[in-house]
């Protein structure tokens, strides 16, 4: 397309929406001056009938008091109301006529357009294969400045070269300089958290928070980790069954009884068995979350299961297969027979590193949830929300944790203390952003007048484990 020729277009399109704006505009401001004139007259329609004098009729006004509105009133501001919406709606049906109009008018105009764009984009192709390695012709003043930019650019890199050993001693010296101030910064810092310790313990209340805060969340993440999880081990075993592949669930772990090349391990069962548990996991986690957010006005302890219970449930997917990349076991089994890939190849270390970003992810983000599910305003604030994450999420993990060694009788195998571990990966993003600008105001969501401890859902957790003792410590066949 010629270069003039593209110029007249382009003012032609320019002044075309200079129109269209400005006829809009104008439809707007009648639309506005035609509503003020109804504003207006409705308002002196009210003055007149409020000072129609009539002589003051008592037993009028007082049969008034008894008498319903006036029916014949209302009946007419209800239409007024009825017309005036009406004409408010056929001004917007006709903007929009216009406007298809407008852009009935211009389609031709854009046709052309995009018809002489593709011509364009035609030549420079044929351009480009013709001769693909064509260099731009340039004149004597472009290889001049060239030149004195490429001989700039190398007395630079050499200054540099020559400057670096000088610039490394001012930094050394920079540093041994500063030593006392990064001292006495550090000092102040530890000084500072020491003192804040003595003042959550000085005060009872704040104190009794935390302790209960402790306890109920540890009872949370234990009894969370193993409604989850083995949830998921007997969905696991359930699908073994299905393909008559016998299996026996203990406590620490699930046995398959079947030597390794049995006729039964075909690529289907292995990939179903291995990853029907964590795909599970998977969908139970992203109900909960979903349960979370429609129990975010209800009690503390509910939401904080609700909470632990989902970050498990997408660890069983997550983090089992981090656990089983490093272990070889486990949910690496159905990647490795799916993609019929080999170890570490690229299909594991791209979900390798996806595991590890989401879990990160979620921690990070579930800051402002654990931060929701406190039972007072006072143990959140600036100076104490440290000490809260602390009891509510770092304890919970590192004694939780502990517990669940203990269950196993100190006889968990590798795969399993893994998993133990794999939820620091969404705990320590959690103590990032505790104190950001995005959750400054963040307040609980439900206030309980009197917060105690969760006894019913420590009943839950020692039958529970009572229970997981007794079934599982010899072992539960399933075929």
């Amino acid at each position: 397309m010629d270069p003039l020729e593209k110029k007249r277009l382009k003012e032609k399109r320019k002044r075309l929406k200079q129109r269209r704006k400005e006829y809009v505009q104008e439809e707007k401001e009648s639309i506005k001056r035609q509503k003020r004139a109804l504003k207006e007259h409705n308002k002196a329609f009210k003055k007149r009938k409020s000072t129609s004098g009539k002589p003051f009729d008592f037993f009028g006004l007082f049969g008034s008091l008894f008498k319903s509105a006036d029916i014949e009133g209302k009946n007419k501001a209800r239409l007024k109301k009825h017309q005036r919406r009406e004409f408010i709606q056929n001004e917007k049906n006709s903007l929009r006529k216009e406007r298809r109009e407008m852009r009935r008018k211009l389609r031709p105009m854009r046709r052309k357009i995009r018809k002489n764009k593709w011509e364009h984009f035609k030549l420079q192709t044929r351009a480009f294969l013709k001769q693909p390695f064509k260099r731009r012709n340039k004149n004597e003043a472009e290889m001049i400045l060239r030149e004195q930019v490429r001989y700039d650019m190398k007395r630079m890199i050499l200054r540099k070269i020559a400057s670096s050993p000088f610039d490394a001693a001012r930094s050394i010296a920079r540093f041994w300089g500063n030593r006392r101030k990064r001292v006495e910064y550090s000092m102040s810092v530890v000084r500072n958290f020491f003192l804040e310790i003595r003042y959550v313990f000085n005060i009872k209340e704040i104190k009794v928070s935390l302790l209960k805060t402790l306890v109920n969340s540890i009872v949370m993440y234990v009894l969370a980790f193993l409604a989850t999880y083995f949830l998921s081990q007997f969905v696991t075993v359930f699908i073994a069954s299905v393909f008559d592949i016998p299996s026996v669930v203990f406590v620490n772990r699930i046995y398959w009884p079947l030597y390794t090349y049995s006729s039964l391990y075909t690529r289907m069962a292995l990939v179903a068995i291995f990853g029907s548990g964590p795909l599970f996991s998977l969908i139970l986690g992203v109900g909960l979350i979903r349960l979370f957010f429609l129990m975010v006005r209800k009690t503390v302890y509910l939401k904080t299961f609700l909470l632990w219970a989902a970050l498990h449930a997408f660890n069983n997917f997550f983090g089992a297969y981090i656990v089983g990349v490093v272990t070889r076991t486990g949910f690496v089994y159905s990647s490795e027979w799916l993609f019929l890939s080999d170890v570490l190849d690229v299909e594991e270390i791209v979900f390798l590193i996806v595991s590890l970003v989401v879990l990160a992810i979620m921690g990070y983000s579930s800051t402002k949830y654990f931060l929701q599910s406190a039972n007072h305003s006072i143990i959140i604030e600036k100076k104490l929300r440290k000490f809260y994450l602390l009891v509510k999420v770092g304890f919970p993990w590192i004694i939780g944790s502990g517990v669940l060694y203990a269950i196993n009788f100190g006889k968990a195998p590798t795969e399993l203390l893994l998993f133990y571990l794999t939820p620091i990966l969404f705990i320590i993003p959690v103590f990032t952003n505790f104190n950001s600008l995005k959750l400054q105001f963040v307040r609980p969501a439900y206030r309980v007048s009197r917060f105690g401890f969760a006894w019913g859902y420590l009943i839950a957790l020692v039958l529970l484990i009572g229970a997981i003792i007794l079934l599982l410590k010899e072992g539960l066949g399933f075929s």
